[in-house]
């Protein structure tokens, strides 16, 4: 069963407030960019959980460094299969930057013990400052909207070492992007509190992380974004049932999993002038002049901003929705009323109980020697690992399936599931080669590789190179070419066997 793990770091503005802990102040310079931090996926399917620490994240230019991210904070990356994680939000001076640093300070692995729980694998993490190099750098402009992406794949970006005493060395490699826009394969999930109910429409104030489990908030409910639903918004009580809209009130505890969406590039210029008096707010539209905007109302009875306009006090703008959640599903409840549960499709849906079964992958608390049935509602949604919206008739047998779900146990009958949400993806394991290169072709841009199978041959000629250098306490990884590959060094490679001509067609080419 493939498992998706990543990080990405991306642009993230906070519409009830400000940001976290980062360089960011309440006075806002017109030369900044908005920048913060979400954590998403890509391929591990070794361990059960990938707990580690993050101190910091700097963003380095020519301005020096600028803090992103100052505090600390855990995070089980293997319960990021599919979706995005917030994590902060600080303001960038505009100017060039070349790199990311982020500094870590501990990690944890776990594996299945075979017998229903798992067992910690002593595990070190001895390059605690991971940076990552642009080659040729990128350019942050005053206001604009970036999103800056970070992988951390725990196939490809963390090499690991098993010592003679059965210790896990991890030397950590990731990848940066640099995006206007969030790929259409990744969902938002957001934890919250339920704020300025209207037609179609809340705020979400975030007060835990997705990846926190404890029962205890362990987050400021500052950080709030607003939220839209559709006729095709799903939602779903504790329990696991279908509810309706009307069941969303001011103070619910809900997870909204949607698209996120930009919809103000950026906040208007109001002149102190035109600022209402302390207490009152206005609905500040931005296709109007400041002539044709409405009058100013008691703050505490603005219950929705709509698409197209800000909030303003008498500071200036409060709520600007530059991001905006367009929901797919809302999960009412506790974070932990709703459980993520990996597993292989056994059958298609019985269109007569809109019931499938499942073989659950070990190690999720659920003791089973067969298939669990699971439940769907005509609001149940389905999606591939590419963002494409599926139909229950799509769901066929052998497939990868992450199913949202509550665990229903009725007195005399079966378990099964009720499930709001869930992912399917194909089989598909990619392949690796390591081991020392032995001779380089460069005219068919071919590689000889001896690795734990024998000496290998490798067509790199479509493949993205980067080299991996550790220093005492850093790593960094920077953008090679083929010219820079050398007998004796070590690779890692990922890609897929060519049957045809025997040789291993190369995607990416790891240099240490």
């Amino acid at each position: 069963m493939n498992r998706w793990i990543a990080i990405a770091f991306t642009l993230l503005i906070a519409s009830c407030g400000g940001g976290g802990g980062g360089s960011g102040s309440d006075d806002t310079s017109a030369a900044d960019a908005k920048v913060g931090l979400i954590l998403t996926d890509a391929p591990s399917g070794d361990y059960t959980r990938a707990m580690i620490t993050f101190t910091k994240v700097e963003l380095v230019g020519d301005q020096g460094k600028v803090t992103l991210f100052s505090g600390e904070e855990t995070f089980d990356l293997l319960s990021l299969p599919d979706f995005y994680e917030f994590l902060d939000t600080t303001d960038v001076p505009a100017g060039k930057y070349s790199s990311l640093r982020i500094t870590t300070s501990d990690v944890n692995l776990y594996e299945d013990d075979g017998a229903g729980g798992e067992t910690e694998v002593p595990s070190k993490l001895p390059s605690k400052v991971i940076k990552v190099v642009n080659q040729g750098g990128f350019t942050v402009t005053p206001g604009s909207v970036l999103f800056i992406e970070i992988d951390f794949d725990m196939n490809k970006a963390l090499k690991f070492t098993t010592t003679g005493q059965g210790k896990v060395i991890i030397r950590p490699v990731v990848f940066a992007n640099i995006r206007s826009e969030i790929p259409n394969n990744k969902f938002v999930r957001v934890h919250g509190d339920i704020e300025s109910v209207g037609d179609n429409a809340f705020s979400l104030c975030r007060t835990q992380f997705i990846t926190d489990t404890s029962a205890t908030p362990a987050t400021s409910s500052e950080d709030c974004m607003r939220v839209r639903m559709d006729e095709d918004t799903g939602i779903f009580a504790s329990n696991g049932l279908p509810a309706e809209a009307s069941s969303l009130v001011e103070g619910d505890e809900v997870t909204v999993i949607g698209r996120l969406v930009r919809t103000v590039a950026t906040s208007p210029d109001i002149d102190d002038a035109n600022l209402p008096e302390e207490g009152y707010c206005i609905v500040w539209y931005l296709d109007r002049s400041v002539e044709e905007q409405p009058a100013p109302q008691l703050c505490s009875t603005v219950t929705a901003v709509p698409e197209g306009a800000v909030l303003v006090n008498s500071q200036g703008v409060v709520d600007a929705h530059i991001f905006v959640i367009n929901a797919l599903t809302i999960e009412e409840g506790l974070l932990t009323a709703f459980r993520r549960y990996a597993g292989e499709t056994a059958s298609t849906v019985d269109v007569d109980t809109s019931r499938f079964d499942v073989a659950l992958d070990e190690g999720q608390g659920i003791a089973t020697d067969s298939p669990i049935a699971v439940q769907l509602f005509p609001k149940t949604r389905v999606f591939n690992d590419a963002g494409t919206e599926l139909t229950q008739a799509d769901i066929q047998v052998g497939l990868n399936a992450l199913i949202d779900a509550v665990l229903v146990l009725p007195s005399g009958e079966d378990n099964y599931l009720r499930s709001p949400f869930l992912v399917l993806s194909e089989n598909d394991e990619e392949a690796g080669v390591s081991g020392e290169l032995l001779s380089v072709d460069g005219d068919n841009l071919r590689l000889t590789v001896s690795g734990d199978a024998g000496d290998r041959c490798v067509d790199a000629a479509g493949a993205n190179i980067y080299l991996v250098v550790t220093s005492g306490d850093e790593t960094t990884k920077m953008s090679a070419a083929f010219s820079d590959l050398a007998a004796g060094d070590t690779l890692d490679i990922f890609g897929e066997e060519d049957i045809a001509d025997g040789c291993f067609n190369a995607e990416t080419i790891f240099i240490y």
